[in-house]
Formats: structure tokens, sequence, C-alpha cells
């Protein structure tokens, strides 16, 4: 488990997280300054549970979701696809949007 320091660690360790997530297809995730906090507490959780990654882990998934409709967005929007795509790409935000609330609801559980 990686801390968080001014010596570099956070860093490396969010690289190579996202190393892995690459190697396994999925895209990068960038946590921004809005959940940093949530970021600290979720390794905290982590290191003071039994490495108990859950929280970690549903910040990833969060992060790689905004990032695929992120993407997508800028692939449906570019100039020289003039729309194509927009069909699937609400139908990618609609199966989204039931995903993050199906998520939310379970960790209300």
């Amino acid at each position: 488990m990686f801390c968080q320091s001014t010596s570099g660690n956070g860093r490396t360790g969010r690289l190579l997280m996202n190393l892995l997530l690459i190697q396994a297809g999925y895209p990068i995730v960038v946590f921004d300054n809005q959940i940093r906090n949530d970021y600290i507490n979720a390794l905290a959780y982590g290191q003071q549970n039994q490495d108990d990654l859950s929280k970690l882990l549903d910040l990833v998934c969060d992060g790689a979701i905004g990032s695929l409709v992120e993407t997508l967005g800028v692939v449906v929007t570019a100039k020289s696809r003039e729309g194509k795509g927009m069909e699937f790409y609400r139908e990618i935000m609609d199966f989204m949007g039931k995903h993050c609330n199906q998520q939310a609801s379970n960790r209300g559980t």
C-alpha cells in the first residue's frame, strides 16, 4: 500500500494503478482535487482495516466510468463524426446512470 506523502509515493502508486488498469483494458483514472480527501481516506481505511480496499475500489470504478463517459463524449461530439455516435452515447449514458444508481444503493446497505 502506498501512503500519501511529499516523497512521490502517491504519484508512483497512481501511475502503477493506471498501468494495471490500461493493461486490463480499462481507461485511466485521475483523482481530481474534489475527491482528494475521499481518496486519502480510502487509502487510510484500507491500511487500518486489514487491507480492505473496497472504498478505494469504489473510487477507482467511479473514476474509470467517468473517464469512459468523458472519452465517449469527446468521440461523439467530434466534428468529423457529426453526431453519428449520439445514439450510442445516449445508450451508454443511460447504462452508466443505472449502474451508478445501483452502486449507490448497494453502498447504502
